[in-house]
């Protein structure tokens, strides 16, 4: 996957994210049942990052129409709709602050996990039966578990902390905090995937605080304990610690009654969240904005030249400015089937004696820009990623240009006709 594949499949992921992280907040994050919400915060990330690939695999299979390659003797066209060009520099300069974004938080993530390693390694360790307990001199640290460590103060070291600890361990809420981290990193430009991350760790906090009461210890005197130990350093990201968490929250919670079954059912609400944040996704304007994110590179690829001026229009400066997307888009006449018919007749493959050093195993994917401009017609051709074999490219070129070369219904935005870039690929394959 590439950058700007990575960077649009986090903003859909991460709109789906907020979407049911906002109707969770509405429905179910008052209600005393830690451990059903902490499996519905888990079933969120998972349908976030999982519906929208899901959902593109249920299209093609249910419409082989329109997601099956053309087949021409040896060439194969590659998508059925044409994709903008994304070569601009504004679509670079998000991916760096992308990439940016994820080292910032990526190092913190490490320079944590570092912290954590040496407090675990300079302590005294006692192994017990399905956990080690680590004990440290410094009274200022607070309570923590992570992984199978059980990190307390030599003075800290009482039945309720360990209670609560051995909790989070039993659990294995560090595997929950591992995944909300990585969304955070990958998501880090999203508030919802940091609000998620800190909604997961008061779960954990209740189902252990809820431990510890069941375990026979006094409710008013475990609250006075948090009170007490409501100071110290702590790990907001990888260990669940025992001061983490608002203590009012917490305490709040420990008199609420159990939820009924029935108030389980308010879950349902993540459902339209659900399909308003697809249908939102599916809005033409945004869904080209993100189409355009996903094919930026952070490079510029100059592509490569065709040697025939009267074949190929090599004009760099079009008198209008070209733009990727616009509100009505250039439709091809008789739509994309009677295009890709036209295609089926143009694309030639070449004699393969020509292509020195093809051979069965090799697979050349050319990549043909072009430019519709304001008043219909193609213009603009030219090799944007080369297959690596010029009479390949040539063959590309030659056939997109005789298939589109025809009056298209121009496009238009905010009411003026405007140019729309374009790029269609094809690849060829040895039979």
């Amino acid at each position: 996957m590439q950058m700007g594949e990575l960077l649009a499949y986090s903003i859909e992921g991460g709109v789906l994210l907020l979407a049911m992280f906002l109707a969770y907040r509405l429905t179910l994050a008052q209600e005393n049942q830690p451990g059903y919400n902490r499996g519905v915060l888990l079933a969120i990330y998972v349908v976030a990052f999982a519906s929208l690939p899901m959902w593109s695999l249920a299209q093609k299979l249910t419409t082989p129409e329109a997601s099956q390659m053309a087949m021409v003797d040896n060439v194969e066209i590659v998508d059925t709709i044409l994709t903008p060009m994304s070569q601009h520099v504004w679509g670079r300069v998000i991916l760096w602050s992308y990439i940016g974004g994820i080292a910032i938080v990526l190092t913190n993530t490490l320079l944590t996990w570092v912290r954590l390693l040496r407090i675990v390694h300079n302590g005294k360790k006692v192994f017990k039966e399905g956990f080690t307990l680590v004990l440290t001199d410094d009274e200022r640290l607070a309570p923590f578990s992570w992984m199978r460590y059980v990190v307390v103060s030599r003075a800290n070291c009482e039945s309720a902390i360990l209670d609560h600890e051995l909790k989070h361990i039993a659990c294995h809420h560090w595997v929950d905090l591992i995944v909300a981290q990585v969304v955070c990193v990958v998501n880090w430009f999203n508030p919802a995937a940091w609000l998620m991350r800190e909604e997961l760790m008061l779960v954990h906090k209740y189902q252990a605080d809820m431990a510890v009461i069941d375990h026979g210890h006094s409710p008013l005197e475990y609250q006075m304990l948090l009170v007490k130990k409501a100071v110290g350093a702590r790990f907001p990201s990888l260990a669940n610690s025992l001061n983490h968490s608002k203590l009012k929250k917490r305490i709040t919670m420990m008199y609420k009654s159990p939820c009924g079954a029935r108030r389980r059912w308010r879950a349902l609400a993540l459902v339209p969240a659900l399909g308003l944040a697809l249908g939102l996704m599916a809005v033409p304007a945004i869904s080209a904005a993100v189409s355009t994110i996903s094919s930026s590179s952070l490079s510029v690829d100059k592509g490569t030249e065709i040697s025939d001026p009267e074949q190929v229009n090599k004009s760099t400066a079009p008198a209008i400015p070209v733009v990727e997307t616009a509100e009505v888009m250039p439709q091809y006449p008789g739509g994309e089937l009677a295009m890709f018919q036209a295609l089926n007749e143009s694309v030639d493959f070449p004699n393969p004696e020509q292509l020195r050093g093809w051979g069965s195993d090799a697979d050349g994917l050319t990549v043909v820009g072009f430019v519709v401009n304001e008043d219909g017609n193609p213009t603009d051709f030219s090799i944007i990623k080369s297959c690596g074999y010029s009479d390949l490219d040539q063959a590309a070129i030659d056939g997109v240009k005789k298939a589109v070369s025809v009056k298209w219904t121009p496009a238009s935005d905010h009411g003026k006709p405007v140019a729309v870039s374009f790029a269609l690929p094809v690849k060829f394959k040895q039979q």
